[in-house]
């Protein structure tokens, strides 16, 4: 090794030849080591856009609990201006292990973290929890409030019932005489076709079981 390396490579060598642990121990109250360390540029922009940013509006429904929320393109919309001011720059997307959220900035340091992901066996599902995730991530990141905390119901039981299961549904109550009005206030929709395909299992039990008591 020559004197140019650094004083980090200097540790290792020390220890190595000692026999000893060869890993550095880390001096925190060296600065130059905590500033090649973390990525310090990187976090004073994100800092001053955060300082920037205008809350967007709530420009997404979620008629299952009658709340509004910021959607991913709300998100996106107020971000992109302000990142690009300060040299930032947002990579999302799903890998092997789960959605891969990257935050570079102009000097080359960069921020990322993987979030876990369901398996990919429903992909309307799928689909969901990688939108809903992207905008946790991302409002966690830049502090964006508007997060609706039972929109994530649409990452656990994403996916409404088929036309068929309606259908079905809709014979069945027409078959035990149920009053549909009732019938939808008790599955808290305001029409079948609403209805999450978690709660297609109750709904039918409900009416077999009216059936059963006629």
């Amino acid at each position: 090794m020559t004197e140019a390396h650094d004083e980090n490579e200097s540790v290792y060598t020390q220890s190595k030849s000692n026999g000893s642990d060869p890993t550095p121990e880390i001096d925190w109250a060296d600065e130059d080591y905590t500033y090649q360390r973390f990525p310090r540029l990187l976090f004073e922009a994100i800092a001053m856009a955060r300082s920037e940013l205008v809350q967007p509006r709530l420009d997404g429904t979620n008629p299952h609990y009658r709340s509004r929320y910021v959607t991913i393109y709300g998100i996106l919309d107020c971000l992109y201006p302000v990142l690009s001011n300060h040299g930032l720059h947002v990579i999302q997307v799903p890998v092997s292990d789960g959605l891969l959220t990257m935050i570079t900035h102009a000097s080359g340091e960069k921020l990322e973290f993987c979030s876990e992901l369901p398996p990919m066996t429903d992909m309307q599902k799928f689909s969901s929890s990688v939108t809903y995730l992207k905008r946790v991530c991302l409002s966690g990141i830049f502090g964006i409030g508007g997060m609706d905390d039972d929109d994530g119901n649409s990452a656990e039981t994403v996916g409404r019932i088929t036309p068929e299961q309606v259908a079905t549904l809709a014979a069945l109550a027409e078959d035990v005489g149920a009053d549909m009005a009732g019938f939808l206030r008790f599955c808290r929709v305001e029409s079948l076709d609403e209805m999450l395909t978690s709660k297609y299992a109750a709904a039918t039990k409900a009416l077999e079981a009216k059936r059963d008591n006629a």
